[in-house]
């Protein structure tokens, strides 16, 4: 082997040693981040009050499980990005930590540009804000037991503007649980009305009736957690937002009798159909937008129930079947479903129940006169009766629900499933009969 190529051998042999002690010296990422100290120690455990001053002066306070906005104004405060704020803090750490004495005025912090405390019951903790360090990025902080130099991305979370911390729900902080009554009016004309009567929602106008449990629950859920797509400013007006006589509005009944109205006003943004807002429990104008609502471009009778059964089958005491026999099921706790004399088979009882329950019509149809009967299902809970008797029209059986007085046309797959449910539970009755 010849001398240069020794000498480039040895060159190559030094440089990985230099390279290996070279980064094995070198701290990891995680050790780094390790080595920053936290700008608090023993944080607060529940923080009832933050308060800011000197940039977008705000406070915000605890009332109950909720926070509420107090400064400048009274509004619900967005959970989130409060809980947000504060982890953000509460995990925040130094760029760096300043040991040696030093005057407070060289850093700006005798009178820092931005204080930030959070309050506990019995307990505050304060972080204040001062200069710029000259030949390094962030700023100066000082909290109870430490100065320092704090990231320009943890000023960034302190200097979180006021709109970020409301709460983006229109009607918060009103929960869905808490709704009694909604009424949607266009202009000043009530087009539907929903009201909640034991535990179940009904419309209560045009007409009176049952409503689709689930249709009913989406829609008054999504208009009072309607999200806000933006806060407006200033500049925009109640009359430039046609909010002084608006094309829609709702009325909100509470539990516990309050009431709130809604306004919904002009086209803000016709490709996102963005709407300017307003909430009576709330300041200012906002933009929010259909989209966000399910079954909003529904009518009253699209929410109608069209349940055959206004309960779970297995719900009820008692189901009689009244055609060319009359065969009356037990619902027995231990049991569960028996025929009363035990004629009919347990399996047999679950695969006719199974068959017929869920049961929904296809749409609602006006009485035709003298169809055939084909079968009378009565169900029985806590005394009431409930009636429904099937017609035949040609292929399909129309329901007719007593209690609600309508009927209701099944469909052609459903009329088949209960003829051939009804059918088959009359003759195994039949036949354990004879046997």
């Amino acid at each position: 082997m010849k001398k240069s190529t020794y000498f480039l051998f040895a060159v190559v042999v030094i440089l990985l040693c230099f390279i290996f002690l070279f980064e094995k010296k070198q701290k990891t990422t995680k050790e780094i981040e390790s080595s920053k100290t936290k700008i608090f120690i023993d944080f607060l455990e529940d923080v009832e009050t933050i308060e800011r001053k000197g940039f977008e002066d705000l406070k915000i306070e605890k009332e109950g499980e909720n926070y509420f906005l107090t400064f400048p104004f009274k509004d619900s405060a967005d959970e989130g990005a409060v809980k947000g704020f504060i982890e953000a803090l509460k995990g925040a750490v130094a760029e760096r930590i300043i040991k040696e004495n030093i005057e407070l005025k060289k850093l700006g912090l005798d009178n820092p540009q931005i204080t930030v405390a959070f309050k506990s019951k019995d307990k505050t903790k304060t972080i204040k804000i001062g200069n710029s360090p000259p030949l390094e990025k962030g700023v100066y902080f000082q909290t109870d037991d430490k100065i320092g130099v704090l990231s320009d991305f943890t000023l960034d979370t302190i200097k979180r503007s006021v709109n970020d911390f409301k709460s983006k729900e229109l009607c918060a902080p009103l929960k869905y649980e808490n709704v009694k009554k909604i009424s949607y009016y266009k202009g000043n004309d009530l087009v539907f009305e929903f009201e909640k009567i034991n535990g179940k929602w009904y419309l209560s106008h045009p007409f009176k009736d049952l409503a689709d449990e689930r249709k009913a629950t989406f829609y008054i859920e999504d208009v009072i957690l309607w999200p806000i797509m933006n806060f407006e400013d200033d500049s925009v007006s109640e009359e430039k937002a046609n909010l002084v006589n608006p094309n829609e509005k709702y009325e909100v009944e509470t539990n516990d009798g309050n009431k709130i109205l809604i306004k919904i006003g002009a086209l803000k943004d016709e490709e996102k159909k963005f709407y300017y807002a307003s909430v009576s429990t709330r300041k200012g104008i906002f933009a929010v937008s259909k989209n966000s609502v399910r079954n909003i471009d529904k009518e009253a009778e699209d929410f109608r129930a069209l349940a055959i059964f206004s309960s779970d089958i297995n719900k009820y005491e008692s189901l009689i079947l009244s055609g060319a026999e009359k065969i009356v099921f037990k619902n027995v706790r231990e049991k569960g479903w028996i025929e009363e004399k035990e004629r009919v088979k347990e399996d047999q009882i679950k695969t006719f129940l199974f068959a017929i329950e869920n049961f929904e019509g296809e749409k609602k149809v006006e009485k035709i006169e003298n169809l055939p009967l084909f079968i009378e299902i009565s169900l029985i809970k806590e005394g009431d009766k409930e009636e429904v008797f099937f017609y035949e029209d040609k292929e399909n059986l129309v329901a007719e629900i007593k209690s609600r007085k309508i009927f209701v046309s099944l469909s052609k797959e459903d009329s088949e499933r209960m003829k051939g449910a009804v059918k088959t539970i009359f003759s195994q009755f039949k036949e354990n009969v004879s046997h």
